[in-house]
């Protein structure tokens, strides 16, 4: 890997402060429509790109921290036993070094 955990760690804290913050801003803008209407808001970020970075960092191909950002919502959305690798072996995306260990592990 071309990349340091404490690194990794440290940029994937930042990414879930951000979509953290975005949310927070969406649920905001949400409550203020009292007539259902439906509030997206798209921010200019770079989460994208530091998720594209990272990958190419760890080399992970299987895109595992893509899916841990925002199908995980970083890892709070995770329970027990839901994700499985190609050998039906259970893997575990609940915190960032979950996830360091399933990248590392996956070669």
């Amino acid at each position: 890997m071309n990349i340091e955990y404490k690194d990794f760690e440290k940029h994937l804290n930042n990414v879930k402060k951000i979509l953290e913050l975005e949310n927070s801003l969406i649920d905001v803008c949400n409550q203020a429509y009292h007539n259902n209407m439906d509030c997206d808001i798209h921010f200019p970020s770079l989460v994208d790109d530091v998720i594209n970075l990272l990958s190419i960092a760890t080399d992970d191909k299987d895109g595992y921290i893509e899916y841990w950002a925002y199908e995980l919502d970083c890892g709070d959305e995770y329970r027990d036993g839901m994700i499985t690798d190609k050998d039906n072996k259970v893997l575990k995306l609940k915190t960032v070094e979950d996830l360091w260990n399933c990248i590392h592990n996956d070669r």
